[in-house]
């Protein structure tokens, strides 16, 4: 929600915190953690999307603010809001064959990612509200032309949307595939 890196830390064995960092994706943490504080930190290292980090506890202050202040003039790389899909299916190929061809290509992480299908005229079965309290999250059932029913989530989707998406409602998708587990 706001869409920046977050640092998390811990412990203090001996005045020693170590903690983690993960990128929002527009900046290499990396290096926003050495032109910040390459000379406070103990150690620190990773990726761009993701690190690790070693500081003595006395210099916690110090760091937080050479990060934000950093961050606040560091280039950002600009988010795109386009998606890469992988392939487009038919609803109806949501099956038990396609799940474990899918299953050879695990496991997924940031050099692997999860294929994103496009689900062209899928048609809307039920659409209700997950969960209680307004979390944004709605729980779907789609139909297929041939009577297959397949089961989805949009997290975060926004249950304002709910007033416009009625069983019978005819909507272009980009999913991943995952099996459900949650009972």
């Amino acid at each position: 929600a706001y869409h920046v890196p977050v640092f998390v830390w811990g412990g203090s064995d001996g005045g020693i915190c170590r903690g983690s960092v993960r990128s929002n994706g527009n900046i290499d943490v990396v290096s926003l953690m050495k032109t910040a504080a390459k000379d406070i930190l103990i150690e620190y290292g990773g990726h761009a999307a993701a690190g690790g980090f070693a500081i003595d506890y006395s210099y916690i202050n110090a760091f937080t603010d050479a990060l934000e202040k950093t961050y606040a003039s560091a280039a950002k790389t600009p988010q795109e809001h386009s998606m890469i899909l992988d392939c487009e299916l038919p609803l109806s190929q949501v099956t038990a064959s396609l799940w474990t061809d899918l299953a050879r290509l695990e496991p997924h992480g940031m050099e692997n990612k999860r294929p994103i299908f496009f689900f062209s005229d899928a048609k809307v079965k039920t659409a209700k509200e997950l969960g209680k309290g307004g979390n944004g999250h709605i729980s779907f059932e789609f139909e297929a032309s041939s009577g297959v029913t397949v089961g989805g989530v949009g997290f975060g989707l926004g249950v304002e949307k709910l007033a416009h998406i009625q069983s019978g409602t005819m909507v272009d998708l980009a999913a991943s595939l995952e099996r459900n587990y949650w009972r």
